[in-house]
């Protein structure tokens, strides 16, 4: 299914943002996909991977959750564009937040493994908001998210 939906996400149309910005996301999702059904398909043929779960499960989402908590802005700045302002902070941010709740409910992965997922997540956004900024927030604004993604990241946690 995820195979299925990572491949349909490339239908979905840019919008306002750069054709650079699009191939940015969908080539990371496609990436995504492909990495977990790679894994699935090899733990099936080969079951003594399950040892590596946590492994596989810490870097898989530590990448599903770095170029999830990119902007259009960031992901402009990160690849030389001029910066598309798309408002779109608030929104990556819930979303980052959804996948860690997923991966707090669903992935059955260690604790540790958990814990060091969410605080590589909140470190990652962290780094990109403040060394890249936004070009419609405050340096205050930012920290207010930051602040707010991270009690949502221990509460999730919990």
């Amino acid at each position: 299914v995820l195979w299925f939906v990572g491949v349909l996400w490339l239908l979905v149309p840019r919008g306002a943002a750069p054709f650079e910005v699009w191939v940015f996301f969908r080539v990371n999702n496609v990436l995504s996909a492909v990495l977990s059904v790679s894994w699935v398909v090899l733990v099936r043929k080969y079951p003594a991977l399950w040892s590596t779960y946590d492994g596989f499960a810490l870097a898989w989402g530590a990448h599903h959750l770095m170029y999830n908590s990119c902007t259009v802005s960031t992901v402009c700045r990160l690849l030389g564009l001029s910066v598309v302002d798309a408002k779109d902070e608030g929104y990556q941010m819930l979303w980052c937040v959804v996948w860690a709740a997923s991966y707090s409910s669903f992935s059955e992965m260690d604790l540790r493994y958990l814990m060091l997922l969410f605080v590589y997540a909140f470190v990652c956004w962290s780094l990109l908001a403040v060394m890249l900024g936004s070009p419609q927030l405050e340096m205050v604004d930012c920290l207010k998210m930051l602040l707010l993604y991270g009690a949502m990241c221990i509460m999730t946690f919990q």
